[in-house]
């Protein structure tokens, strides 16, 4: 996860929640770009609210609680993906 990546780094809390969020939306807009279609970052209003919440959690969990690295990012990713699918269980 590009948070914690950006903490080793040296960067601040801010700097680093903002590297995992453009980290997170950078991939989805290139794809959706390529094909053609409208970025999805643009249509739901989940896609980046998850990615900082997830890249918040990761930051807290890794300075806060002691967690190694991987643990963090794993769960942050985890919360991603939780948001994510409650947010299309809404919609459909």
């Amino acid at each position: 996860m590009a948070t914690i990546k950006g903490v080793m780094a040296g960067l601040g809390p801010t700097g680093s929640i903002l590297l995992g969020v453009l980290g997170g939306l950078a991939g989805g807009l290139v794809r959706d770009l390529c094909l053609g279609d409208m970025a999805r970052a643009v249509e739901e209003d989940m896609y980046a609210t998850a990615a900082a919440l997830g890249g918040m959690l990761a930051l807290s969990l890794l300075l806060f609680c002691g967690l190694g690295q991987w643990q963090s990012a794993l769960c942050g990713a985890a919360l991603v993906l939780v948001l994510r699918s409650m947010r299309k269980a809404k919609i459909a």
